[in-house]
């Protein structure tokens, strides 16, 4: 292993941590500076991976930057204040009372987006590589298009979850998971 790439996937890491937490600290600024640094982090980040070894050295840089957002996606969720379900807004200036902040209800929501979608968006996968496999592409081009399309369900599975009433999230995801029967049979 030569020095330059020895340095480069620790460096990869690095840039993708703070690459994130300065789009982060970017987000909702009128001053554009710490978003350009963030996505120019991100871009070296990918240029250092890359440098490291490649996919694989990409894919890990892309693993920390992930990790990093879920991390802050997390922590702003937990501060978050619970919704208000009064359907009238006091005028009154004094600061509302401090609600509870429903910890079960956003696991549960959580566990129906994330790992429902995950679950859903998976069958489907399987279903694409065993039609792509009726079809007659080869084994290899069967797997591309499972890994293909499995972040793409999955991301469109979490927006359809998370903009759909309790009844239809069931529908969707027993609906996703009906079309892998035949792959699983």
């Amino acid at each position: 292993m030569s020095s330059p790439s020895l340095f480069a996937l620790p460096l990869a890491a690095m840039l993708a941590i703070a690459g994130v937490l300065a789009l982060r600290l970017g987000w909702g600024r009128r001053q554009p500076t710490p978003s350009v640094a963030g996505w120019a982090m991100l871009a070296g980040a990918v240029w250092a991976g890359a440098a490291a070894g490649g996919a694989w050295g990409i894919t890990v840089a892309s693993l920390w930057a992930m990790v990093t957002a879920l991390a802050l996606v997390g922590l702003a969720a937990w501060q978050a204040p619970a919704p208000v379900r009064s359907p009238r807004l006091s005028r009154v200036a004094t600061p509302p009372a401090r609600q509870p902040s429903r910890i079960g209800g956003r696991l549960a929501t959580f566990a129906i987006v994330a790992i429902g979608g995950l679950v859903a968006a998976t069958g489907l996968a399987l279903a694409v590589h065993w039609l792509a496999t009726l079809a007659g592409a080869g084994e290899a081009n069967a797997n591309v298009a499972l890994l293909f399309t499995l972040p793409l369900a999955w991301a469109v599975l979490a927006h359809l979850l998370m903009t759909a009433s309790r009844r239809s999230q069931g529908v969707t995801l027993v609906a996703c998971l009906a079309a892998a029967i035949p792959a699983l049979l």
